[in-house]
C-alpha cells in the first residue's frame, strides 16, 4: 500500500514532494556513509589478518630470524600495520642488513625484500675491531680483522653502536662533513679499477685521506669531489713506474704519490 504524504500547513503539494525527496536522499547518504565506515572498520580489524610472511633478497638471515626481528604479532591486520616500524625493527635487530623494504600484499601477506651489507672495512678501536659496511653501518665488533676486509684507519669514533651508522664526531656539523668525505672515499675505493691492490684506507686526517697500494705506495688524495679522478691519475703513474722498474730490472718502487694537486701527480721515492 503506497505511503500517503500529507503537506504541512502552508505547504503546497510540490513543496511536500521536494521535502520528501530531500529526506530520502539524506537517509540514503547516511546509510552509504555508515556502510562504508563499517566496511573500513572491518578491513582494519577483521578482513585482512597477516598469515603469510614472505622474504626475497640476498641475506645471511633465515626467514624465521627475519620474522622474529620484524616483531609483528600473529594475525595483525595488514591495513593497520606500520610498515616503517617493521623496517626499523629489522635494521635495528639484524646489523648485517643494509636495506629492508616492507610491503603489504592483500589479502594476508607481508612481503619483505632485504639486502645484506657488504663487509668492506675493519677499523681498530679500544675494544677490538669494528667491522663496517661501505655505507658506514657498524656490523659487529670482533677480536681480529676478518679475511676479505680492508684495514681502515680513523680517529676513535664518537659513537659506534652495533646496527647503526658510525658517528665520527659529537659536533653534528663536523660529523656530517666527515660522513660526506667517508662516503666519497669508500665510493672511490669501490669503483677503483685496481681495488684488489688497495691494502688500507686511512682517514685519520679527513682533509687529506690516503690509500695504500700493495703496501708500498701511499696515495695522498685531495678534494673529495674528485677522488675517482685522482685514482685514475694514480693508475697511470703507477703503471709508468712499474714499466721503468721492469726495464731497469729493479725492485718495484716504494714511496708516496701525491694526488692532492688538481690534474697532477707527484711521486716521491722512499729513501
Amino acid at each position: 500500500m503506497p505511503t500517503l504524504h500529507i503537506p504541512r500547513p502552508g505547504e503546497t503539494a510540490a513543496q511536500c514532494r521536494e521535502r520528501i525527496v530531500r529526506r530520502r536522499k539524506l537517509g540514503a547518504f547516511v546509510l552509504l556513509v555508515g556502510s562504508v565506515g563499517i566496511i573500513l572498520l572491518l578491513s582494519y580489524t577483521v578482513f585482512f589478518p597477516m598469515t603469510h610472511f614472505d622474504v626475497t633478497g640476498e641475506t645471511r638471515y633465515t626467514k624465521t630470524v627475519l620474522e622474529a626481528a620484524a616483531a609483528v604479532p600473529e594475525r595483525t591486520q595488514l591495513l593497520n600495520l606500520e610498515t616503517d616500524r617493521v623496517m626499523q625493527n629489522l635494521l635495528r635487530e639484524l646489523p648485517y642488513l643494509e636495506s629492508a623494504k616492507v610491503q603489504r600484499k592483500l589479502p594476508n601477506t607481508l612481503s619483505v625484500t632485504v639486502q645484506d651489507a657488504k663487509t668492506v672495512l675493519a677499523t681498530k678501536v679500544e675494544d677490538g675491531c669494528l667491522i663496517l659496511s661501505g655505507k658506514g653501518k657498524v656490523l659487529e665488533l670482533t677480536n681480529k680483522k676478518p679475511e676479505g676486509t680492508v684495514s681502515f684507519v680513523m680517529e676513535e669514533p664518537f659513537s659506534a653502536p652495533i646496527g647503526d651508522n658510525i658517528v665520527f664526531h659529537e659536533d653534528n656539523d663536523k660529523n656530517v662533513w666527515t660522513q660526506q668525505v667517508f662516503d666519497a672515499f669508500v665510493a672511490a675505493y669501490e669503483g677503483c679499477a685496481y681495488k684488489s691492490e688497495i691494502t688500507a684506507l686511512d682517514m685519520k686526517n679527513p682533509y687529506c685521506p690516503t690509500m695504500s697500494y700493495q703496501n708500498r705506495i701511499t696515495l695522498y688524495l685531495g678534494s673529495r669531489d674528485s677522488f675517482a679522478r685522482q685514482l685514475e691519475f694514480a693508475s697511470i703513474t703507477i703503471n709508468t713506474l712499474d714499466k721503468e722498474d721492469a726495464a731497469k730490472k729493479s725492485k718495484p718502487s716504494k714511496g708516496t704519490l701525491y694526488l692532492n694537486i688538481d690534474e697532477q701527480s707527484f711521486f716521491r721515492r722512499a729513501e
